[in-house]
């Protein structure tokens, strides 16, 4: 009894394990594409720099790392555009 219930939990662990190693199907489209979470992340780090600058205005030096953060993903979504199309909203 004891080596049945070891074969059947053994096959079982094998079936869950086979299950998730399966590849996903290449057909199937991401929910966003690689230039609208570009486009959402520079969307993002352009306010956070904005929100910065507004609250530390006699310090303009403490936002430098949100500009550089917001240039990065300026080049990131420039880099992934295509030509000639419109980066407008």
């Amino acid at each position: 009894m004891r080596l049945f219930l070891a074969l059947t939990a053994a096959i079982a662990a094998s079936n869950l394990l086979s299950a998730c190693a399966e590849t996903p199907d290449p057909n199937l489209r991401p929910l966003v594409s690689p230039e609208l979470a570009a486009r959402q992340q520079y969307d993002r780090a352009v306010a956070r720099y904005q929100s910065c600058v507004a609250n530390n205005s006699a310090k303009a030096t403490t936002c430098e790392w949100q500009r550089n953060l917001m240039e990065a993903d300026g080049r990131l979504l420039a880099s992934l555009e295509v030509p000639g199309q419109s980066s407008d909203k």
